[in-house]
């Protein structure tokens, strides 16, 4: 189902929220028998943020979770912030680990416009959507070796395992010889 845009319930209409309002987003999805409901953030800077996600969490939290009364879709309330620029980690993290009332999402250094279009497929690809890699056949896995799945996949791993014995004292030597091995043709 797509994401539909709906009017912000008036729980943002007191003063605290006047610089902000127009800044904020709601948006519904329909699943299967509920809806997911989605708070946008569209903030100037990161002292907005710093300054207004709080307030904004604990006014969905009183104002609109409290009314919801499917369970499901209590549970399922989200708070996106997007912006253009970089966002501290530090301040990401904290929103992004806070469990009150909604799942939180930081996307920041986003390219072109936030408009309803790019918004909806960002929301689709980072929330609502699922991708399982595929997994080998069993008859591609039962003649091989550990040592030759993993070769697969990378084999600078088994070069580095090399004359190594399994223990957590050996584990750093392996790092360092693995980094080199893989001449930083991996993220580590």
């Amino acid at each position: 189902m797509a994401i539909i845009k709906s009017d912000l319930p008036g729980i943002f209409s007191e003063e605290v929220f006047d610089q902000v309002r127009p800044r904020l987003q709601y948006l519904k999805k329909e699943l299967s028998n509920y809806c997911a409901h989605l708070f946008i953030f569209l903030p100037e800077n990161e002292e907005a943020i710093a300054k207004y996600w709080e307030k904004i969490n604990a006014r969905i939290a009183v104002g609109f979770q409290t009314e919801l009364t499917e369970s499901i879709e209590m549970w399922n309330i989200y708070f996106i912030i997007l912006c253009p620029f970089k966002v501290s980690r530090q301040l990401k993290y904290t929103i992004e680990q806070n469990k009150f009332c909604s799942r939180k999402l930081v996307e920041d250094q986003l390219k072109g416009p936030l408009d309803d279009g790019p918004v909806s497929a960002l929301i689709d690809q980072k929330i609502f959507s699922l991708v399982v890699p595929a997994m080998p056949s069993p008859e591609n896995l039962i003649n091989k070796s550990t040592a030759d799945l993993i070769a697969e996949n990378d084999p600078h791993v088994v070069a580095a395992l090399k004359d190594f014995k399994a223990s957590n004292k050996q584990f750093e030597k392996f790092y360092t010889r693995y980094k080199k091995l893989s001449h930083g043709t991996k993220k580590h």
